[in-house]
């Protein structure tokens, strides 16, 4: 487990905590994802973000300096299908 990371699982959502920041935040009934920075876009949001996001064939790239999931630019607070 990365450092800084909490998962914690209730029955309608799963939430990946890094720190004080919810960075990935799953609704199960929705079945879509909310993601978030906090403002710290460095590798090791990245790193966690994808631990959560690549069992669900998502991925975040980055490609001269611009985040991307699956090919759509990032963006704090955007959601995605799962």
């Amino acid at each position: 487990m990365p450092k800084g990371l909490k998962i914690t699982t209730t029955h309608n959502e799963t939430i990946h905590k890094l720190y004080d920041t919810e960075i990935v935040k799953i609704d199960h009934e929705s079945k879509t994802a909310q993601l978030e920075t906090g403002g710290w876009m460095t590798m090791h949001t990245k790193k966690c973000i994808n631990l959560a996001l690549r069992p669900m064939g998502l991925t975040l790239r980055q490609v001269k300096g611009e985040w991307f999931v699956n090919g759509v630019p990032f963006q704090d607070g955007m959601r995605v299908s799962l």
